[in-house]
Parts: structure tokens; C-alpha cells; sequence
């Protein structure tokens, strides 16, 4: 399995259908429209995709970067009380594959994530996630920092929490508690970054990769 970031709109678009097949077709979660799910944060993000062994998308993870638009969970938690000494992403969009949902391939995206995030220079990183899913996220290092609340945009009848990691905190305690997952996160075998700069990404008209 290779992850890789894209930035070419040809991939995209692959990865735009394929949340769509995952998060609308297969749960149901976003309403039944056209056949491709974006959003205008998607036009500054870091997007990761994960294939398989026959090069076909496996998974995908989105990082999106604190900017004046602030963060896409930010439309009902504000940050605003968080932001003080931090700088701050957002990790959204994890799309998996059925037939990867038992493998690893949770965690080597989410080292992805870490991966990034800590070259672009941001300290801390939040996301939102249905409850009975929290303790997933807290297995690598987030830990809640909100009172569970609805979110109308997903059409599941459960409530989300918003969490967050350090990344200078969250290391030594799961290197302590957690070696195996510390070892993965760790891990930049076949994960393919691409250069990576603080802030904002502008998305290339050519592949990276």
C-alpha cells in the first residue's frame, strides 16, 4: 500500500468520487448529489490517497490548514478559545475502502497526517468525530475537548465530539504506552509527502508524483 499526497486535478477528481462512493453511497452520511463530494476547502488542503496494490484508491485523508475561512468543524465549535500559542490544522475526510477497514490502513493514514503536519510547522491538530467512534482517535493521541453536539450536515443520528493532539506532547506517551502505533506514526515507508510548506496549499495543474 502506497500513500501519497496529490495536488494534480486529474487525482482529484478520482479521490473527490471516491469519498462520494464512501460517504454517501456506501453510509449514507451527505445527501445523494451529483456523484463527487468537495467542498471550497479543498482548494487550499493537503490531500493524501492510499492505494492498493492494483493502483486503486484504498483510502484518503484531508489536512486542512488554519486560514482566514477558519477550520470546516469551526461552523459549530469555535476554536477561538484553543488558538492562543498554537497553530492549528484540521484532518477530515478519512474515506476507507470496506474491503480495508480491518487492515492498518487507519493508522499509515494517520501517520500521514502526523507526518505532515509536523513539517508543515503546526503544533496541534484537531477534528470532529462521532462518539461512538472517539475511541479510535484516542488510541493515537487526540483527546476530547467539547461536549458532544449534532451536527446537521451528516445524516446520521448521532452526536460528534471535537478532539485534539499535540504533536510534541502526544510523542512520549505513546512511544511509553504505545510503541506499536509510536512505530507506525513514525514510519515514512512508502508514504510520499511531496514538498511540504507552511500554510496554505495552492493546488499545481501538473502531478506531483
Amino acid at each position: 500500500m502506497k500513500i501519497k499526497r496529490v495536488t494534480d486535478l486529474f487525482t482529484l477528481e478520482k479521490l473527490y468520487q471516491f469519498r462520494y462512493k464512501v460517504f454517501v453511497e456506501e453510509l449514507q452520511w451527505f445527501p445523494w448529489i451529483g456523484n463527487r463530494l468537495t467542498d471550497k476547502y479543498d482548494a487550499y488542503s493537503y490531500n493524501y490517497v492510499a492505494f492498493d496494490q492494483y493502483s486503486q484508491i484504498a483510502g484518503t485523508l484531508r489536512i486542512v490548514p488554519d486560514s482566514k475561512e477558519g477550520l470546516p468543524l469551526e461552523r459549530l465549535f469555535s476554536l477561538d478559545s484553543y488558538r492562543e500559542n498554537k497553530t492549528i490544522v484540521e484532518i477530515n475526510r478519512f474515506a476507507v475502502s470496506v474491503q480495508h477497514r480491518s487492515s492498518r490502513l487507519f493508522l499509515r493514514l494517520m501517520a500521514a497526517a502526523y507526518q505532515c503536519v509536523e513539517m508543515m510547522g503546526n503544533t496541534h491538530m484537531v477534528l470532529d468525530a462521532y462518539v461512538d467512534e472517539e475511541p479510535i482517535y484516542e488510541a493515537v493521541g487526540f483527546r476530547r475537548i467539547s461536549e458532544p453536539y449534532f451536527d446537521p450536515e451528516y445524516h446520521r443520528n448521532s452526536f460528534v465530539v471535537t478532539m485534539m493532539v499535540s504533536l510534541e506532547d502526544v510523542k512520549p506517551i505513546l512511544e511509553k504506552e504505545r510503541p506499536a502505533f509510536a512505530r507506525i506514526l513514525a514510519s515514512k515507508q512508502n508514504i510520499y509527502h511531496g514538498e511540504i510548506k507552511s500554510g496554505p496549499v495552492i493546488l499545481e495543474k501538473s502531478a506531483v508524483y
